[in-house]
């Protein structure tokens, strides 16, 4: 199997966990800023509403992650494209918060151009 499919999952694992820490530390944060009254209770219960969902399915899309068989893609290009659908779909299906896609999609351009760059070795 070509390294860099291996590695392309890795590192969009690697991001997509980044992205999970970052909706924790903003639930967290909330807390913070509601002890500050710089917020308000409805505000910060929205907004840890919010986190909480969008961190469970970025886990769930995690898990869809680990179960795709990348040995079944011929090239990184189609690994991307698996990727790519399988996060569109994720969302689309569950009824996830669109901002979920459109972070791993960044997140998955972002590892592409890491990966095509050669600086990675």
């Amino acid at each position: 199997m070509s390294d860099s499919r291996k590695k392309l999952v890795r590192f969009l694992v690697a991001e997509i966990e980044e992205l999970i820490d970052d909706a924790e530390f903003e639930t967290r944060h909330c807390d913070d800023r509601l002890a500050k009254r710089e917020i308000s209770d409805y505000v910060c219960k929205e907004n840890e509403g919010f986190f909480h969902l969008e961190a469970d399915s970025l886990r769930r899309l995690l898990s869809a992650i680990d179960h795709l068989d990348i040995s079944l893609y011929t090239s990184l290009s189609e690994v991307v494209t698996a990727l790519d659908l399988l996060a569109r779909k994720h969302v689309s299906e569950r009824a996830e918060p669109e901002a979920v896609y459109m972070f791993v999609s960044k997140k998955l351009k972002k590892v592409v151009e890491y990966i095509e760059s050669g600086d990675n070795s």
